[in-house]
């Protein structure tokens, strides 16, 4: 593959490389939309597959019924992504990652890990649904640790804030 050097001109355009912040905030907005897009679509057919006995409690709606507007925020957008992602993606890929270089198994396992603690919390549908965006959250995590464990971790909980805070908004207003 051959190396680009920046800049350069394209048919009279100067091409500059992009700000790595700006890489950064594309590619968690990315995981965002495509995480929050396939828990949908993943629920949808779920609800055609499934019959609703075996969905277990509506995670979402359980929690409307019995807190604040306020309380759900602070938990689901401030307090719990940088918990889970500490106790499910940083430590267990960490660990992982000391043991192969290979990256499937850090990958399945966070993923494991974070569809498990969603099903005991929310049922079964909520269980199956966490597996895409905990694939897609621990991926980014193992994407950006070249740039080191801090700034991984940091920007999974940004990208697992703004997922939580789309589907409030859709829970909520549906």
């Amino acid at each position: 593959m051959q190396k680009i050097d920046y800049p350069f001109k394209l048919d009279g355009v100067i091409v500059k490389r992009n700000p790595p912040i700006l890489n950064l905030a594309m590619l968690i907005v990315a995981s965002v939309l495509l995480s929050s897009t396939l828990g949908g679509v993943t629920a949808v057919l779920l609800a055609e597959i499934m019959s609703p006995e075996k969905f277990g409690e509506n995670a979402g709606r359980a929690i409307f019924a019995t807190n604040s507007l306020v309380k759900i925020f602070l938990s689901a957008i401030i307090f719990t992504p940088p918990i889970e992602t500490f106790l499910v993606q940083t430590i267990p890929i960490e660990v992982i990652r000391r043991i192969t270089v290979r990256t499937a198994p850090p990958i399945l396992f966070s993923t494991a890990l974070f569809s498990i603690g969603h099903y005991l919390n929310g049922g079964l549908m909520h269980g199956l649904i966490t597996l895409v965006t905990g694939a897609i959250l621990s991926t980014l995590y193992l994407t950006l640790r070249k740039h080191g464990a801090l700034i991984s971790s940091l920007s999974v909980i940004v990208a697992h804030s703004l997922h939580n805070l789309i589907i409030l908004i859709f829970v909520y207003t549906f």
